[in-house]
C-alpha cells in the first residue's frame, strides 16, 4: 500500500472513530477530539495535524496545557515543534510511523495513551510510557489555547 492521501486519512478516522472531528483545509488535515485518560482525569482538547508534504503528523493539547510537576517546566517525551509544543507519541527514525498507515489506528491511540501516561507522571514523577530519552524541552510556557475552538468531542474512552 503506497501514501495515503489525506482525503483518505480522514475517511478513515471517521468510520473507526467517529466521535472525532476531521477535516481538510489547505492542504492540512485536522483530526479534534476531548479525551479523558481516566475517570478523575481532566478532559483534554487534542488537535492532530498533517500535511502529506512533511511526511509526519504533529499532536497538540489545546487544553488544558500541559504543566510541568514541578514548575520547572520539563515534561518527559515532548516535541518541540517550533509553534507548540507536543506529546511525542512515535519515533520517527524507527519508522513507527509512515505516510502508509492510518492516523486513526497509530496516532490517536498512541496520543490518548501518551495522555494516560502524562497523568500518571504528574502524579507520580516516574513515566511509565517507555519510550526513547530525548532532549528535555522546557517551552511549555510559550503555548497558548487562544486559537483552540469549543469543542464537545470526545477523543477515547476512560481507561482503567
Amino acid at each position: 500500500m503506497g501514501t495515503l492521501t489525506l482525503k483518505q486519512q480522514c475517511q478513515w478516522v471517521r468510520k473507526l472513530r467517529p466521535e472525532l472531528e476531521c477535516s481538510i483545509r489547505r492542504g492540512t488535515l485536522t483530526v479534534r477530539g476531548r479525551y479523558r485518560p481516566g475517570p478523575r482525569s481532566r478532559e483534554y482538547l487534542v488537535e492532530i495535524m498533517y500535511r502529506l508534504k512533511e511526511g509526519r503528523p504533529k499532536v497538540r493539547v489545546l487544553s488544558p496545557l500541559l504543566r510541568s510537576r514541578t514548575g520547572d517546566g520539563f515534561i518527559p517525551h515532548v516535541w518541540d515543534y517550533g509553534a507548540f509544543v507536543g506529546p511525542c507519541v512515535f519515533f520517527t527514525k524507527n519508522d513507527e510511523w509512515t505516510t502508509r498507515k492510518k492516523i486513526a489506528k497509530t496516532i490517536v491511540p498512541w496520543t490518548e495513551l501518551w495522555l494516560f501516561y502524562y497523568e500518571l507522571w504528574l502524579g507520580t514523577g516516574t513515566w511509565h510510557g517507555g519510550g526513547i530519552d530525548h532532549e528535555p524541552v522546557k517551552r511549555l510556557e510559550e503555548q497558548s489555547v487562544a486559537t483552540a475552538p469549543d469543542s464537545n468531542l470526545t477523543l477515547g474512552a476512560a481507561h482503567g
